[in-house]
């Protein structure tokens, strides 16, 4: 259900089906959890939405106290999960 900005944090999109036809692992968006450790000066809310590359989270920037789109390319994310 969307909330007051009209977004909504669902389970993550299907995975780039033509990546997983060659054979290539599907990109793993790192959990909340795992993201909120890395990333203390943000609220992470949920996900958005992810793709073959990417992922979206729907965050607070705590110091502005805004609700915003956390994306990034999965070489990012992988970095994360690596620590």
């Amino acid at each position: 259900m969307p909330d007051e900005e009209g977004i909504t944090a669902d389970e993550p999109a299907a995975s780039n089906a033509s990546q997983r036809s060659r054979g290539e692992p599907a990109f793993h968006a790192p959990t909340v959890e795992e993201l909120q450790a890395n990333l203390p000066q943000y609220e992470i809310l949920g996900i958005l939405g992810h793709g073959g590359m990417g992922a979206v989270y729907k965050a607070v920037q705590r110091k502005l106290n805004r609700i915003l789109g956390h994306g990034g390319m999965g070489a990012v994310y992988k970095a994360v999960q690596r620590k």
